[in-house]
């Protein structure tokens, strides 16, 4: 069980900045730049994240939240995203914190934007 907790900790964690927030979701924290790997954990909030990483980038996360409440993401590009919603609407959205409400069931997409 200390193996998996070890890994999951390493490919995506979920952590509230001070009591009573709400947690961020931090992809591949603890994880070697050098090893790609991909994952889909439950992460608290009812958030059910997909992603990789290869050669040291994060190709893209998708994100299903089960329960509609506000994400919040550590930019893992560190520059404007492309943020893709369950109606097929993209929007760009930027910041150190990304932040976007949910609805239950909806899946959600991000991927770096170009340019």
């Amino acid at each position: 069980a200390g193996i998996a907790t070890a890994l999951q900790e390493g490919l995506l964690q979920s952590l509230s900045p001070r009591p009573g927030q709400p947690e961020i979701l931090h992809l591949f924290p603890a994880w070697p730049r050098a090893w790609d790997a991909e994952f889909r954990l439950l992460a608290r909030g009812g958030f059910l994240v997909t992603s990789a990483i290869k050669e040291g980038q994060v190709p893209f996360v998708e994100i299903e939240s089960r329960l509609g409440e506000s994400c919040q993401l550590r930019n893992p590009w560190g520059g404007p995203c492309v943020l893709r919603q369950p109606d097929g609407s993209e929007r760009v959205i930027r910041g150190e914190i990304l932040c976007f409400e949910t609805v239950p069931g909806g899946r959600y997409s991000l991927t770096a934007a170009e340019g």
